[in-house]
C-alpha cells in the first residue's frame, strides 16, 4: 500500500512540474532572439531599421527620409494585423507576406542599383546573416520533414 502511495505522489509531483514549465512555442515557431531561447522576440523599430538598413546599404540622408515614413507605416499594419483576433492565422501570414512585399517594392524604389543589390544579398542570408540565429540556427525552426540535411 505505500508502496502505491509513493508511486501516485510521485507521478503528482512529476506532472506538476511539467504543467508549471508551460506551454512552449508552437512546433516550428520561433524559440531563440533577444534575451536567449523562451523569451518573446521584439519586434525592431522603425528607427532601429532604419540604422539597420543605413549601416548595411549605406544609406543617404535623404534616402533614409523617404524610407522612415514607410517603416513606420508599415510598423502600424502589421501590429494591426498581428491584433486582428477574428482573422486566422493563414489569412494573417498571407496579408503579412502582402505587406511585407509592398513595402520591400517602395523601398527598393528609392535605393540605388547597388544598395538593391546588397538589400538582396542580405535577404538571401536570411535573418541574422551566416551563422545568424536564423530558421535552422539556434533557437530557429526546426528543419522541414523530407529536406536535406547534413551528414
Amino acid at each position: 500500500m505505500k508502496v502505491k502511495l509513493v508511486f501516485i505522489l510521485g507521478a503528482i509531483a512529476a506532472a506538476g512540474m511539467v504543467m508549471a514549465q508551460g506551454a512552449g512555442p508552437k512546433t516550428g515557431g520561433r524559440q531563440g532572439g533577444p534575451g536567449g531561447p523562451g523569451m518573446q522576440r521584439r519586434m525592431m523599430s522603425p528607427e532601429d531599421r532604419l540604422k539597420m538598413m543605413s549601416k548595411f546599404l549605406g544609406l543617404t540622408p535623404a534616402q533614409e527620409k523617404k524610407i522612415k515614413p514607410i517603416l513606420e507605416d508599415s510598423m502600424k499594419k502589421s501590429k494591426a494585423i498581428r491584433e486582428d483576433k477574428k482573422m486566422p492565422e493563414d489569412k494573417k501570414r498571407e496579408a503579412m507576406k502582402k505587406l511585407r512585399d509592398a513595402n520591400n517594392k517602395k523601398i527598393e524604389a528609392i535605393l540605388t542599383p547597388e544598395q538593391k543589390k546588397k538589400m538582396e544579398d542580405m535577404r538571401k542570408r536570411g535573418p541574422g546573416g551566416p551563422g545568424g540565429r536564423g530558421p535552422g540556427g539556434p533557437g530557429g525552426a526546426p528543419p522541414k520533414a523530407g529536406g536535406k540535411g547534413k551528414g
